[in-house]
Parts: C-alpha cells; structure tokens; sequence
C-alpha cells in the first residue's frame, strides 16, 4: 500500500475530517523543512493599492509540493 490522495485508507490510526493534524498524523517515512520570509508591502493584484502579507518576497506565494 503507498500512501497518496487516491489511497489514505492505508493510513494507520483513526484518522478522519475530525482528526487534528497539528497533534496526529500518519507517519508517511517523509520529512520536509520549509523557510518562509513574511512581509507586508502594498500591491494592486486587481488594479487597486492595499496593504498585503507576501511570502519570500512574492505574490502569490510559493507552491508547497
């Protein structure tokens, strides 16, 4: 069984939509280490100026894979 979004129900544990991930998660053998920079700037995405939150400089943020 390999884990992925067509096959959770090989996940170990109870896990559902009520499950907090913050405190239970399945152990997948995967670790990721992510470093964002957070700053606010004034952009116009759609034409008109308004204080926003970038991420690393950017808009929109990075992808996170």
């Amino acid at each position: 069984c390999e884990h992925g979004p067509e096959t959770r129900s090989c996940w170990t544990g109870d896990y559902n939509v009520l499950t907090d991930m913050d405190l239970d998660w399945p152990e997948t053998g995967v670790y990721r280490k992510y470093t964002f920079e957070v700053t606010n700037t004034t952009l116009a995405p759609d034409g008109f100026a308004r204080p926003m939150q970038v991420i690393n400089g950017q808009y929109p943020g990075p992808t996170i894979e």
